[in-house]
């Protein structure tokens, strides 16, 4: 795999009550192409920040970010967004979210979104307006949207954070086997330690407060993870210790 994404001493400050915060600190970081990467974090480590300024959607860092070679100027359809709220359009039925800004003839989005319905799971929901879904479905139709221009990178930011429990397993797998199949470029935000070892190939271990990568973690586990092995325990206790919580 080659490198996609090049991080270079990024840091980021904001002013909060008339005082300058560091939310992030001489971040470097390499992303290579095709790779599953989770940043984990307590609150207020930057691991956010760092994402939405991968996305484009922050430019006030310092630093350099270069996706696909190319520096990040601001938000761009090659890099699809997936947030903690589903933030799908009330108006418009889960296929028309899908189709929602896609550059494509008519013929070309109805096959798309059926193709993207299909692959997260909810294959003939196209007619589905936002309040007839459940929280996990509305995810699944922001995850499909998310994938609906190509992207070259897929952004998640704490994307099941707002789940309960049996539906944030579910969708961990569920994302898995989309990463799997469609082979992009992932990189996913999170503070729960299972599923960033459920999910990554690495994880990223940031520390807050200036935010700053204290550590990063290869898993080498095979897919589908059991959640409850002896291998699995022994990286959950390495990351716990990490974090000073073991």
């Amino acid at each position: 795999m080659s490198q996609f994404v090049s991080v270079r001493h990024v840091g980021r400050s904001f002013a909060s009550r008339g005082k300058s915060v560091t939310a992030l600190s001489d971040v470097n970081l390499d992303i290579k192409s095709g790779e599953f990467v989770v940043l984990v974090g307590p609150s207020g480590c930057g691991k956010s920040t760092l994402l939405r300024s991968i996305s484009g959607l922050d430019l006030g860092y310092s630093g350099e970010i270069l996706v696909g070679g190319q520096p990040v100027r601001g938000p761009d359809r090659s890099r699809g967004l997936v947030f903690q709220e589903a933030r799908l359009l009330p108006w418009l039925t889960a296929g028309a979210n899908i189709a929602f800004g896609m550059k494509a003839g008519a013929r070309e989005k109805r096959e798309r979104v059926r193709e993207l319905l299909d692959l997260v799971g909810l294959a003939g929901f196209e007619d589905a307006y936002p309040h007839q879904l459940s929280g996990g479905m509305a995810q699944r139709v922001a995850i499909a949207r998310a994938l609906a221009p190509r992207p070259s990178i897929l952004l998640m930011d704490e994307p099941f954070g707002a789940l309960d429990a049996f539906t944030r397993i579910k969708l961990q797998d569920a994302v898995r086997d989309i990463w799997r199949s469609q082979g992009v470029t992932t990189v996913f935000v999170t503070h729960d330690i299972d599923e960033s070892l459920v999910l990554g190939q690495r994880v990223v271990i940031m520390s807050a407060r200036p935010g700053r990568i204290s550590e990063i973690l290869d898993v080498d586990l095979p897919y589908p993870r059991d959640r409850v092995s002896e291998d699995f325990a022994k990286y959950r206790n390495r990351l716990l210790n990490s974090f000073g919580l073991h």
